[in-house]
């Protein structure tokens, strides 16, 4: 399944975005229940995908896009060029509800993660110029541990949560984008392309779910989100 990045972006045009944001650029409206500009892609199956107000939610008013992953492997994607020099910091929230259970998640066999949010650059036209770092609830292994994945070596993966830490609670990351590119391809990027968000279970057989909240990037003064 995994090779989900090669390939997605470099067909049709790229838009810039227009924020009424001062000081955010929102590619995942999902709290306003709007998935425009967003595009599901299938490699095993359907995910369920359903907007909700979620329980354990910051604010328990807004909507949040609910993943149930079961023996499949869909994400979806938004292509977006995004100016990093201007909007420098990506982040997102998700809860795990339901979590795979320990794998060996560096393998092929073990490459499914019941949360993953996914950037993307292109550097041409063909899928062997696209590069991706893929930020994952990992089942066992440590925030902070990457490796290059099992199907390319243009994709890295990033652990940032794990089992059993905040289970079932809401968990908000920030992340510098650039910086990342720089430490695990040791390239020096100032855009990016595209953004994807996946639940995937179709390699371990198991099941998964998950609720995603807003995913947006900012410039440096933007506060964490609590």
């Amino acid at each position: 399944m995994k090779r989900w990045i090669m390939g997605l972006v470099v067909t049709g045009g790229l838009a810039w975005m227009d924020e009424s944001h001062a000081a955010r650029l929102t590619l995942g409206d999902f709290s306003s229940q709007n998935l425009n500009g967003w595009q599901r892609k299938s490699f095993q199956g359907e995910n369920q995908w359903q907007f909700e107000h979620a329980s354990h939610a910051p604010d328990p008013d807004l909507y949040h896009l609910r993943v149930q992953s079961n023996d499949t492997a869909e994400g979806m994607i938004r292509k977006e060029t995004v100016d990093l020099k201007q909007w420098p910091i990506l982040h997102w929230s998700w809860r795990v509800a339901l979590p795979l259970p320990e794998g060996a998640e560096q393998t092929r066999a073990g490459d499914d993660f019941a949360a993953r949010i996914g950037i993307i650059i292109a550097d041409g036209p063909f899928p062997w110029q696209t590069y991706s770092i893929n930020y994952v609830h990992s089942s066992t292994l440590p925030a902070g541990t990457h490796w290059q994945s099992p199907y390319s070596d243009h994709v890295f993966m990033l652990a940032v949560a794990r089992n059993g830490q905040d289970h079932n609670e809401w968990q908000h990351f920030r992340r510098n984008v650039a910086m990342d590119f720089k430490q695990l391809f040791n390239r020096d990027i100032d855009r990016i392309q595209a953004v994807a968000i996946m639940v995937d279970t179709d390699n371990t057989h198991g099941k998964a779910q998950t609720w995603f909240g807003d995913v947006f990037f900012s410039d440096q003064s933007h506060p964490p989100t609590p």
